[in-house]
């Protein structure tokens, strides 16, 4: 794993970040001690249109994992904010007009946690499986945490870590797939291999759901949840 320094994506993201109506929960965590990460798809999105000119690739959603704060602080604060609890521990925090932001601790990374992994940043980027997600952007300090993806992203390849901490085989390739669809990436020959040997029809069409599903629908299934009081 290396530390690089790129100063347009940089730019970019804590400008995205740092004007959203949402900032001040980042920055109250921050004042709290907590260190704050931005990981996998956003950045390699941001890198994608800063870096190569595609400026039509705009982040689905941020994944922002949060270190250092204890987990009773951590889900008090986000149900505060309405953050709606996701099947993996973490947060959803939604907003109209931005991409949803996707928070969770660090510590409760669900490939560690499936693993039995220990916790650290670069066993973190290895439970991401695909490569070119294998990133990570340290927002306090500026700067970005590479385990191979920027290598993949200027090959424009989708492939498996070599050291990856594999879990969830049939969710991994579900993700390779569809982002072939959505970015101009494409599955080098060992991903073929392992798309072709552990696809499967459920994990694609979530992947499609997650891929599509605007805000706007998540704002509806909210409030209808919110108004017959269910979970």
């Amino acid at each position: 794993m290396q530390i690089v320094k790129i100063n347009s994506v940089r730019d970019s993201i804590q400008d995205e970040l740092m004007h959203d109506a949402r900032k001040d929960l980042l920055q109250h965590l921050l004042s709290r001690g907590a260190k704050i990460t931005i990981f996998a798809g956003a950045v390699r999105d941001t890198i994608l249109a800063r870096e190569y000119g595609l400026t039509s690739v705009e982040p689905r959603d941020w994944d922002i994992g949060i270190a250092g704060i204890p987990r009773r602080e951590f889900d008090g604060l986000l149900c505060e904010v309405r953050g709606l609890k996701n099947r993996y521990g973490g947060f959803k925090l939604l907003s109209r007009n931005c991409q949803t932001w996707e928070l969770w601790r660090q510590e409760d990374t669900v490939g560690l946690r499936k693993t039995k992994s220990s916790f650290s940043l670069k066993n973190l980027l290895r439970s991401f499986v695909l490569q070119c997600n294998a990133i990570a952007f340290d927002l306090d300090k500026g700067f970005f945490h590479d385990h191979g993806a920027l290598r993949s992203i200027a090959r424009s390849e989708i492939s498996v870590l070599e050291d990856a901490i594999m879990h969830d085989w049939e969710v991994f390739a579900a993700k390779a797939l569809t982002l072939t669809f959505r970015r101009p990436l494409k599955l080098d020959t060992q991903m073929e291999r392992f798309v072709f040997t552990y696809l499967k029809h459920k994990a694609v069409v979530h992947e499609i759901r997650k891929a599509y599903l605007t805000t706007e629908i998540l704002f509806g299934v909210t409030r209808i949840k919110e108004t017959h009081g269910r979970d």
